[in-house]
């Protein structure tokens, strides 16, 4: 058994500036392998209007990359960077078709995902994840020669996962098996975060921790949203079946949405095969209390999705 410490950091940024409506994300994973450690970055951008999408996966050694500096936190690299402190985050972020410079401010509470923001799933034996979905950004994309401007929330994600690989008998790291979480970000209103994944028992666990913007939260366990998952995106460049329309349903708290993306094809192709993954930009509607509602969701499936792996799951796709 192998022994992987994952730390992560995630933005989710929402733009609806001059009539655009710009999704952007901007990931920083500190990989930790015994003495090694990698910084693996992630960026891409989604318009949900025209349905286009761009994405850059990196790989670099840890070197001098990530540093406290006059008491902010650094990540300095060529493709994504942040110098951040309590106050405000400062990212910048590109690849070969646009780049991207935004100020990111730290608003609202904190979602304890699962309640006390720890559970342990699959190899992730210890898994802490907890979000801020209050925050807001402003700065601007360049596409094309042209300065779009970008303005609205933020979504900021924080994971450190100890992992533990199980070996076939040719030393092979067996699947890690699969995963999904949305994170909904509903206008106005609450936002919250949704994990769904099947043990090693084959038993599914899926629940929904919600925060309201009075700082209250609750957890609803829930049906499985892969089980009624729809619209099946196959990569042509991995071979994976990537469900990507979705219906969530959460009684307790009198919830109905339904999840539809901005476009299918949201891969993210990275350096590492195990570390490819659906990262997909999607609409929210549905209703809360009976009142209608929308708002905005990343849809993140990693791990195995091969077909047979789905259809092992009983998963119903039409």
């Amino acid at each position: 058994m192998e022994w992987l410490q994952f730390r992560f950091l995630v933005f989710i940024g929402n733009s609806t500036a001059v009539g655009e409506d710009l999704t952007f994300l901007v990931h920083f994973l500190i990989m930790r392998e015994g003495d090694n450690e990698f910084l693996n970055t992630v960026f891409s951008v989604t318009d949900k209007n025209i349905g286009w999408f761009t994405s850059k996966d990196v790989f670099l050694p840890m070197d001098n990359n990530v540093k406290i500096k006059n008491e902010k936190l650094v990540i300095a690299n060529e493709y994504c960077s942040m110098s951040a402190d309590l106050n405000e985050m400062e990212l910048t972020a590109k690849n070969e078709e646009c780049s991207l410079k935004v100020t990111v401010e730290p608003k609202g509470y904190v979602l304890n995902n699962g309640g006390s923001g720890y559970f342990p799933i699959l190899i992730m034996k210890e898994n802490y994840h907890y979000s801020l979905p209050y925050f807001t950004m402003k700065g601007e994309l360049v596409k094309d020669g042209q300065i779009i401007p970008l303005e609205g929330k933020c979504w900021l994600d924080r994971q450190i996962d100890n992992l533990y690989f199980k070996f076939d008998k040719n030393g092979q790291p067996l699947s890690p098996g699969q995963w999904t979480w949305l994170g909904i970000s509903i206008d106005d209103g609450p936002a919250i975060s949704i994990w769904d994944y099947t043990d090693e028992g084959g038993h599914n666990n899926c629940f929904a921790s919600i925060l309201n913007r009075d700082g209250k939260q609750v957890v609803e366990t829930i049906d499985s949203v892969i089980a009624t998952a729809t619209n099946v995106f196959v990569s042509d460049k991995t071979g994976q079946h990537y469900p990507t329309r979705f219906t969530v349903r959460i009684p307790a708290s009198d919830m109905a949405l339904d999840i539809v993306p901005a476009t299918e094809a949201q891969e993210i192709i990275s350096a590492n095969p195990q570390l490819n993954k659906y990262e997909g930009q999607s609409i929210v509607k549905g209703t809360i209390a009976g009142k209608e509602v929308t708002g905005t969701c990343c849809v993140e499936l990693v791990g195995n999705w091969q077909v047979s792996i789905l259809f092992d799951n009983l998963i119903c796709f039409y």
